[in-house]
């Protein structure tokens, strides 16, 4: 493909005709071409560019798919006026040196070895898993100030203006903050007077789990979609006893479960339905914010979420009785200097409300760049043999607290494990969610069950690898982390031989 462009009238420009200058250049255009065209500096006589030249700036380009494209580059002669500009569907902005802190984008110095192979890494610096995304000081100065004139560290305006704003947003009646999402689910089973055994998926953070055994009950484990991650609903019937008073379900990485089967399922069977939603701020179910669908939806305000309290969390409801439970037990249980049940300390402190309140206004804007961010993974990385993707609905919005994939290790040439030590040579972080799996875990081994009945869980444990995600994440990192892979991939058996 020949691609061309004229930015405003001015010329990006061939190196053999005009002064170099390094500046980086993003381009989006529709349709199976770009729009405009590169042309010489004589711009009374434009001529495409060459395929040959397009090489020698070494650009990346993708594929096009869904009618986008995209190319990612260095371009020679752009004139500084034209940067940082936004016209249509066109981008172009950014310097080299403004970039250079986190990748080494040269490409003609970094070579096709990858890494572990005694390659440069991608990146020069580390890319972390996730980069939070929190107000700027100066928007919380003022607030901060007059908590700490005040007094009022606790039970203040914030605390309310939180909970307000989360009710809203989640659509539903009552949203009760408290000190963690752990510490909610520990309320939650206690409000709703859960007893004996609960059905939960062992393919989670083991606080869906430690949470009921501060309860009291006991975790009968149930298999998950192999493809969505989250807990099946025809497992979770088989592990139901006659004991069972709830089943606990799980928005794995954000992507919202199967609500409808198992609000069914808890109907027929007489059971309570709860989601540990410590992923589910920004999730949408049908179209609808996940919250006001069972008898409990509890959340994680805590640095890796996309709604960040510093610690915190929040139990949605829409049930009166136990809202009003879950706010008198977060006060040890406490009414008139009374205990009415044996509650917790879990207050939120007013500066992570005020936190948590302005990081809610911030939510939107990030979940749909993590939409964007995951379509360039899949772009880039659906082709490689043994690599797939968490499957979502296409009716269903996932808020991608995490971008998982799966490595079949006989299909990709490499296990999950080995692949994340080439990673980690180029210095990209990544992490083993969920390894071991609940069920293996030293505390819950004696909850475990047959092997065979959990067989998707334990093979997830095995191949599932979050790769970084964050809200403001930049084109060139996503597309850095994807060159990664596929030239680890280019050299599979040199790396399995140096990876053993």
């Amino acid at each position: 493909m020949v691609a061309a462009l004229q930015f405003r009238g001015v010329a990006i420009t061939q190196p053999a005709r005009c002064e170099i200058a390094t500046t980086f250049v993003r381009i989006f255009a529709t349709g199976q071409h770009f729009e405009g065209q590169f042309s010489p500096c004589d711009r009374k006589n434009p001529q495409p560019m060459s395929d040959l030249w397009l090489r020698a700036l070494r650009l990346q380009m993708s594929g096009c798919r869904d009618n986008r494209c995209a190319v990612i580059g260095w371009i020679a002669a752009l004139p500084p006026a034209t940067r940082k500009r936004k016209t249509g569907k066109l981008f172009i902005g950014g310097t080299r040196t403004e970039r250079a802190t986190l990748m080494n984008n040269d490409f003609s110095t970094i070579g096709s070895d990858p890494a572990v192979l005694g390659g440069t890494p991608v990146f020069a610096e580390k890319v972390p898993i996730v980069r939070p995304v929190l107000p700027k000081f100066d928007a919380l100065a003022d607030d901060m100030a007059e908590i700490v004139g005040s007094g009022m560290v606790t039970k203040g305006k914030h605390l309310r203006a939180l909970e307000q704003a989360a009710a809203e947003h989640l659509q539903v009646r009552h949203a009760v903050a408290v000190s963690s999402c752990t510490s909610g689910l520990m309320l939650t089973y206690q409000a709703l007077g859960l007893t004996g055994d609960v059905v939960v998926p062992s393919f989670t953070f083991m606080a869906t789990v430690s949470s009921m055994i501060w309860a009291g009950l006991r975790p009968v484990f149930a298999d998950v979609d192999y493809g969505t991650t989250n807990l099946d609903p025809r497992r979770a019937e088989d592990a139901i006893t006659p004991n069972t008073s709830a089943i606990v379900a799980v928005h794995n990485f954000g992507n919202p479960a199967d609500i409808a089967a198992l609000k069914d399922l808890a109907e027929r069977r007489g059971l309570k339905l709860i989601f540990d939603a410590a992923h589910g701020f920004g999730c949408r179910y049908e179209g609808t914010p996940v919250g006001g669908q069972a008898d409990a939806h509890v959340y994680s305000l805590s640095p890796t979420k996309l709604v960040i309290a510093a610690e915190g969390g929040i139990v949605a409801t829409n049930d009166d009785a136990l809202a009003e439970h879950i706010r008198i037990g977060r006060e040890y249980g406490m009414s008139d200097y009374d205990s009415r049940f044996a509650g917790l300390n879990s207050r939120m402190s007013e500066f992570s409300a005020l936190l948590g309140c302005r990081s809610l206004a911030l939510l939107e804007p990030g979940i749909l760049r993590r939409q964007e961010v995951s379509e360039i993974f899949r772009r880039e990385l659906g082709d490689l043999p043994g690599i797939d993707f968490q499957a979502v609905r296409p009716v269903d919005r996932c808020s991608y607290k995490d971008f998982s994939i799966t490595v079949v290790e006989s299909a990709f040439g490499l296990s999950r494990d080995q692949l994340r030590a080439a990673m980690e040579a180029e210095n990209i972080d990544t992490r083993r969610y969920y390894t071991p799996p609940v069920h293996r875990q030293q505390a819950y081994r004696e909850f475990a069950p047959a092997e065979e009945s959990l067989s998707n869980t334990n093979v997830l444990s095995q191949r599932c690898l979050s790769l970084p995600i964050w809200s403001r994440m930049d084109d060139e990192v996503v597309l850095g982390i994807c060159q990664a892979v596929r030239r680890i991939h280019g050299s599979i058996g040199k790396v399995a031989a140096a990876i053993r």
